[in-house]
């Protein structure tokens, strides 16, 4: 009997240890995943000026974000498949080693919104999210994928395509010309959500868009009327049609809209704004500008630039009393750190809408 005592006893210590073993690695992961959630929010204040106010799309009937929700669950669902598939057709290649970004990125989920609650932070963590500061994807994030807010660079000859140096005139008087007959002559145009809610702002804000591809689908009607811009497009290299993270548009942004801080649902594409028609430099009010994290980038004549569009930017066009608007062509590209098997497999994932 003393023995079987003696044995409960120990039985009893051997519990007690693992409980307080156990309780201290919890107390010691809380602590040290709330030091670098603080040390994360520090990085981020002190490499941007950009307060991080970011936010869920409001409207809870946004089709845009329905199917992003969609696709989703279906990309996860469909991955196995889709790797089997792959791997049959390249000879038994592993698909975990050629397309690991891709895998992982669907795998994994992107990274929460600064707002997100600090638990689900510490779980992503966890998981070792490798987004940099103030980039938020809210659909897929592929990691390892070179980021930088301006991107030009990487895009040159798509730009050079567009360049004033080439055939200027013929170009942007083309494309002005499709425009303005878009205007009134039955173009597709939709009002965009600016998504501004500050006090003050005015109400009459007016962010319109006439899309050529619409989440990687040619929108027929706008193609016929804009025929030229359409046949310009179509010899740049990089385009995404065919998955629903591209987009080719007109944007028309109004005196008085500001569009609020969000970021794109990828990081595989990179975003080209065209300028087409801008404020007269003889206009005293403030021009518009585009902000993305720190860099301010005002749309000039003649100037062609990439940017990317899975960081934290925004955009504003101060309220005055002119009438003139700002008119880009907006071109979302590949980002050029992708593989053709890659852009392949992100299109079959992720593929345009129907």
């Amino acid at each position: 009997m003393l023995m079987v005592y003696a044995l409960k006893k120990l039985v009893q210590q051997q519990i007690m240890i693992f409980i307080i073993l156990f309780a201290s690695f919890l107390l010691i992961f809380i602590l040290s995943s709330y030091v670098v959630g603080r040390k994360w929010e520090s990085d981020w204040s002190s490499s941007s000026s950009t307060p991080v106010s970011l936010r869920r799309c409001p409207n809870p009937n946004c089709i845009r974000c329905q199917r992003y929700q969609i696709v989703q669950q279906s990309a996860r669902r469909r991955l196995p498949y889709l790797i089997r598939e792959w791997e049959k057709k390249n000879n038994d290649k592993n698909a975990e080693t050629v397309l690991h970004k891709v895998i992982e990125g669907v795998r994994i989920g992107p990274p929460p919104l600064p707002d997100s609650s600090k638990w689900k932070k510490m779980l992503v963590r966890q998981r070792q999210m490798k987004n940099a500061s103030g980039q938020y994807p809210t659909v897929l994030f592929l990691p390892g994928l070179t980021v930088s807010p301006i991107v030009t660079q990487y895009h040159e000859e798509a730009c050079r395509l567009l360049s004033p140096k080439a055939t200027i005139k013929s170009v942007k008087e083309s494309l002005m010309e499709e425009y303005l007959a878009s205007q009134f002559n039955g173009g597709v145009w939709q009002m965009n959500d600016a998504g501004a809610l500050e006090k003050g702002r005015n109400e009459n804000q007016l962010w319109e868009v006439l899309y050529l591809l619409n989440q990687g689908k040619w929108i027929k009607e706008n193609t016929r009327s804009c025929c030229k811009t359409f046949s310009l497009v179509k010899k740049l290299s990089g385009l995404m049609d065919g998955c629903m993270f591209g987009n080719i548009f007109f944007s028309v942004l109004y005196p008085g809209t500001k569009i609020e801080e969000h970021c794109g649902p990828t990081n595989v594409r990179h975003r080209l704004h065209f300028p087409l028609l801008l404020p007269s430099k003889d206009n005293t009010h403030q021009r518009p500008m585009l902000r993305v994290m720190s860099e301010k980038i005002q749309w000039v004549d003649n100037n062609t630039f990439v940017f990317d569009d899975s960081l934290i930017h925004a955009a504003e066009y101060p309220d005055n009393d002119a009438s003139e608007v700002r008119v880009v062509l907006i071109i979302d590209l590949w980002h050029p750190d992708l593989s053709l098997d890659e852009r392949q497999m992100i299109s079959e994932l992720y593929p345009s809408a129907t």
